[in-house]
């Protein structure tokens, strides 16, 4: 299961996402589930991971990847309907087989953001420049960035985003089983996964708030 979300902010975009993924097997694992596209360009995916493996092969393959957004959206569209072929079973078992599922959101902020979601057979919408969320945790997401909604249409520091990024992301993880820890922050522009050190003062700070919204509960305020 995944959770992936972007949050908007003031002349930047902010990308997180948690960091577990379960085999087939039931085993759990940490896997980096945002990816670099180019300097100006990031992406995340939710779905069947065979397919996002061999779908992040093809990304990787494109020529002149430093291309806008805008200009790669034809070829990300047919990335997804030729991975699908690829992982058909033999033919003798096709009649049973279910196509994997999966979606695919790219953000970048260049003059200005832009915001491209491609499925797995190919169709795309280019989103507003609002947060929104995909994977499992999606809609439990999106309903705690909900009280949030009037402050980031007017602009939050990019810093601030991130901050609200990882609270939302950790907050779900307490909650939605299939997600969970580490959890992975992106900034742009210029394109930076945030290190190490970076998010244990995210972590931090979170920690201080639910300490806070805590204690106010408990004093009745």
């Amino acid at each position: 299961m995944t959770l992936i979300l972007h949050i908007p902010a003031k002349s930047g975009l902010v990308m997180a996402s948690d960091g577990q993924a379960t085999t087939e097997k039931g085993l759990k694992m940490r896997w980096k589930k945002i990816r670099r596209l180019n300097e100006n360009c990031i992406w995340g995916a939710s779905g069947v991971t065979p397919l996002i493996e061999r779908m992040e092969e093809c990304i990787t393959a494109i020529q002149d990847k430093e291309k806008s957004l805008q200009d790669l959206c034809p070829d990300l569209c047919k990335i997804g309907p030729k991975c699908v072929q690829d992982l058909l079973p033999p033919e003798q078992t096709q009649q049973t087989f279910e196509p994997p599922e999966a979606l695919f959101a790219f953000i970048e902020y260049k003059d200005k953001p832009r915001i491209l979601y491609v499925r797995e057979n190919g169709r795309m919408e280019w989103r507003p420049n609002i947060p929104y969320a995909i994977g499992s945790g999606a809609l439990f997401a999106l309903g705690l960035l909900r009280k949030y909604q009037d402050l980031i249409v007017e602009g939050i520091d990019i810093n601030l985003a991130a901050l609200l990024a990882y609270k939302i992301i950790a907050e779900t993880i307490e909650i939605i089983e299939g997600v969970g820890y580490p959890i992975d922050v992106w900034q742009l522009p210029p394109v930076k996964n945030l290190p190490k050190e970076e998010l244990e003062g995210l972590e931090e700070t979170y920690l201080g708030l639910k300490k806070t919204e805590i204690e106010m509960f408990l004093r009745g305020e």
